[in-house]
Order: C-alpha cells, then sequence, then structure tokens
C-alpha cells in the first residue's frame, strides 16, 4: 500500500511520531521537516493542517511570519491547542533582538493562557522583555528559563498564577517568585549567594515537591550568613535530592536547611573549597538534620573510593540510594600541609567516610578501593596530608561498622594491617574478597590474605582478570 492511500487518522498519527521523534533537532531543522509535510501532495498537505502537534511546537526565533503562521495552523487544527514555545535568543544579533522585542512581549500577553510548555534561554536583552514572563498561565505545566548574569528579569512569574506547573528549572542570578505552585513536582535550581534567600521562601509554597536539585554556581561567593537563622525548610513529600557543583559550606548549610522525612534517592557532590569557618557544619550534622535515617535499611552495602582529589561514598539498600562525592580538584597543589592542616583534612575525611555510622546506619556490606597517587602530579594534598596517617584513618573507618560481615577489597596492603593490628575491628566480618586489575598477584599481597585468613578465620575469595 502507497503511503498516500493509508488512511487519513493513520497518516495523522505518523505525522505526530514523526514529530515526537525529532524533538531534538534544530529550530531550523524543525521548521524545515514541518514545511516539508505540505510539499509532498496536496492530500498529505491537508491531513497535516488538521495535526496540531506539527504546528503546536513555535521557536520565537523564526521569522515573524513564520511565527505567525505557525500559530494560525495550530489553532485551526484545534480549538485552544495547547502550545510548546521556545525562545533562544543566543544567537541573535543585538539589532535583530530590539526589532523583535515587542513582538515576543505581544506573543506573550496573548498567548500564555495556551502555553503547556515553555523554555527561555535569555543572554541578551531588552528592558522591555524584563517583564513579558509575567502573565497568568493557566495551562502550563513545564518551564525552563536560563537567563544571562548581567540579564534582569521581573521576579514574579506568570502573574503567581500557574496552577498545573509540575516541572520548573531556572538558571539565573535572580530568584523567581512563581507563586502557591501545589502541582509542582520536580524543581531544579542553580543557587548563588544572590538568589538564595528568595528561592528558598519561593520553595515553602511547593509543599508537593518530590524531586529538587540544587546547583552551584562558577567562582561562587558564600551563601548570606543569615541563611542559618532561617527557620527549616520542610518538603515532606520530596524522595530525591541533588546538590551539585556547590562549594563544601554551601552545600552543607543549604542541606541542614531541609527537613526531608521521605528522602529515598540523595546525590551530593560538593566542592571542597577548604575555608576556614566560625561554624564547620560536619557531613554528619547536615545529614542527620536533613532526615531521620532509619537503622533497619534491608542489607545495606557500604562503598568508599578514595582518589587522589575526589572522595565518593555510596550506600545503597533498596530502594534507598545515597551518594557523596567531595571533589579535592581545586586545591591539587596546595603547598605541604603543615600539622594543623593536616590534621583539619583527616578530620574532613573521617567525617565523610564515618557519615553512614553516625546516622545510625550499619552495612553488612563494605566494598573499598583507593588510590592518592597522582602519576602526573605526586604533591596531591590528599597524598601530603595523609602519607602518615592513612592506615590510622582506614583503622577508624573500620571500627565506625562493627556490622559488616562482607569485605571487597581492590588494595590489600592498609586494610589488612589494620585487621590484623587490632582482632577487635570488624568483629563480624566473615568474608573477605580481594579484586585485582592484574593477573598477578604480588608475594606481598598473597601473604597478607593469607594472615588475615589465618588470624581471623575468614574465607577469602579472589576475582582477577
Amino acid at each position: 500500500m502507497l503511503l498516500d492511500e493509508l488512511p487519513a487518522e493513520t497518516l495523522r498519527d505518523i505525522m505526530k511520531h514523526c514529530v515526537e521523534d525529532n524533538l531534538a533537532l534544530s529550530p531550523k531543522q524543525r521548521l524545515k521537516a514541518a514545511l516539508r509535510l505540505g510539499t509532498i501532495n496536496r492530500r498529505l498537505r491537508d491531513i497535516s493542517l488538521t495535526c496540531p502537534e506539527v504546528w503546536c511546537t513555535i521557536h520565537l526565533q523564526w521569522k515573524q511570519d513564520v511565527v505567525v503562521l505557525f500559530l494560525q495552523r495550530a489553532k485551526q487544527s484545534a480549538k485552544d491547542p495547547p502550545l510548546f514555545i521556545h525562545l533562544d535568543t543566543n544567537g541573535c544579533q543585538i539589532k535583530t533582538l530590539n526589532a523583535r522585542i515587542d513582538d515576543w512581549v505581544f506573543f506573550f500577553k496573548k498567548n500564555m493562557k495556551f502555553i503547556k510548555t515553555l523554555n527561555i534561554v535569555i543572554f541578551h536583552s531588552n528592558p522591555a522583555l524584563a517583564v513579558a514572563f509575567n502573565v497568568a498561565a493557566p495551562l502550563l505545566q513545564s518551564c525552563s528559563i536560563t537567563v544571562g548574569s548581567k540579564i534582569r528579569l521581573a521576579t514574579t512569574l506568570f502573574s503567581k498564577q500557574a496552577p498545573q506547573l509540575a516541572i520548573a528549572r531556572f538558571r539565573s542570578t535572580s530568584h523567581f517568585d512563581f507563586g502557591h505552585a501545589s502541582s509542582l513536582r520536580v524543581l531544579n535550581l542553580e543557587i548563588d549567594q544572590q538568589n538564595a534567600k528568595g528561592f528558598l521562601n519561593a520553595m515553602e509554597a511547593t509543599p508537593g515537591i518530590e524531586s529538587l536539585t540544587l546547583k552551584g554556581v562558577q567562582n561562587p561567593l558564600p551563601l548570606p550568613l543569615h541563611l542559618r537563622g532561617r527557620r527549616p525548610l520542610v518538603l515532606s513529600q520530596c524522595r530525591s535530592l541533588t546538590i551539585v557543583h556547590m562549594p563544601r559550606m554551601s552545600a552543607r548549610q543549604l542541606m541542614s536547611l531541609l527537613r526531608l522525612p521521605s528522602l529515598v534517592t540523595l546525590d551530593y557532590q560538593e566542592i571542597q573549597d577548604f575555608e576556614p569557618s566560625e561554624s564547620e557544619i560536619t557531613m554528619a550534622s547536615a545529614l542527620t538534620f536533613m532526615t531521620e535515617f532509619s537503622s533497619t535499611l534491608p542489607n545495606p552495602t557500604l562503598s568508599i573510593d578514595i582518589l587522589p582529589y575526589q572522595i565518593v561514598v555510596r550506600l545503597t539498600a533498596t530502594p534507598f540510594c545515597f551518594c557523596f562525592t567531595s571533589d579535592w580538584s581545586g586545591l591539587p597543589y596546595l603547598a605541604l600541609p603543615d600539622q594543623t592542616t593536616s590534621l583539619r583534612i583527616f578530620a574532613e575525611l573521617e567525617d565523610l567516610l564515618t557519615c553512614s555510622a553516625s546516622c545510625f546506619i550499619q552495612p553488612e556490606q563494605f566494598i573499598f578501593s583507593y588510590n592518592l597517587i597522582d602519576t602526573k602530579h605526586l604533591c596531591s594534598v590528599l597524598f601530603f596530608a595523609l602519607r602518615n596517617d592513612f592506615q590510622t584513618l582506614v583503622a577508624r573507618m573500620f571500627r565506625a561498622y562493627p556490622s559488616i560481615q562482607s569485605l571487597q577489597l581492590h588494595q590489600v596492603q592498609h586494610p589488612a594491617r589494620a585487621l590484623l593490628d587490632d582482632l577487635q575491628i570488624l568483629p563480624q566480618l566473615s568474608s573477605v574478597e580481594f579484586r585485582s586489575g592484574n593477573s598477578l598477584i604480588s608475594p606481598e599481597t598473597w601473604q597478607l590474605l593469607q594472615d588475615i585468613q589465618e588470624a581471623r578465620g575468614v574465607s577469602i575469595h579472589m576475582k582477577m582478570p
């Protein structure tokens, strides 16, 4: 059967799926794809005019006559069809931008009530555009607004009337107030010193958030000290929290302000700035402020990776998954640490490595891997700070988790010494698995594993390539 012989409804479904499959197309490619439907033959053109999915996605940076054409065809294809609107001024010349501002302001004033999805990227602006988005949006379900650091929009969005807004993403040095948003489920924010207070206040009107992402900015300033005195922000339905690319103290300050009793997934990535602070917030205290962890998680597994410039701690116990990453790459060439600095680094690492125990979580399985040596830059701050105390740190980490029954090691020397020096460490340990990246095991490693087996009465397993 020829394409032209298919029933109209089938052809309409094909067009609809073609549009959905081409969401990743650039605005120019999408425009060509939509207009091409009208050049095949008259029947396909007529059917495309009854398919709102072809016309309802509009990029306002298109030429004005094209925007008008798509809007007309969208409204002709269905009664009050939901619109999917994109505006990206990044590629616009200033002259073109200034010439189109009035068109865009008029478009939002007349059509915001029909918009279902809004995606805005503004790196060049005009004062007239500042208030363009402060129009009621009764159908809006998803919005993403990215604004350049020198751009100022009105902080009030949608006249505080977006009752169906479910997904929101904001990248701006200013905060936005979108009013009481009981329907909001996913919120993704870029947080800095200027907008932190405003966004935290706005979140008090979003009690139904289920997924929250807080992202730091480049070259950030510390969050305002007065945030420490504000009342906690309770998000009782939030099951997922992501904090990424944020300086250590700002990240922990935010985490300690949150109260997330339903938390199931945590992805926390801090940047270690190692700036002295009058009020240090430990990882353990930030976690216990934020949520109450159960001491009866099902079959918890703890995984710790210590790398030259990164510490990664993962705790999994279905359905729970918590991951903490501390990034030290901004401090690779710190001068040889004095004793005071080394003690601070040691205390910081001990807090990170034992934070699960501080939250009363005791794992049954423990996966431990470490490599402090950077072959390109041998002056890693972590290496020099721990070069004489690493085994002590390992021993303290083991003592924090007496419940461990199964231990998986990727390096043997320091863990083995800790286990042999104090036979009371890990009293429930029953098996040790050594995973080597090499097909050959050194005689020293063999001997250490045999010593552990004899001294501790545990089973030894080995996996090699």
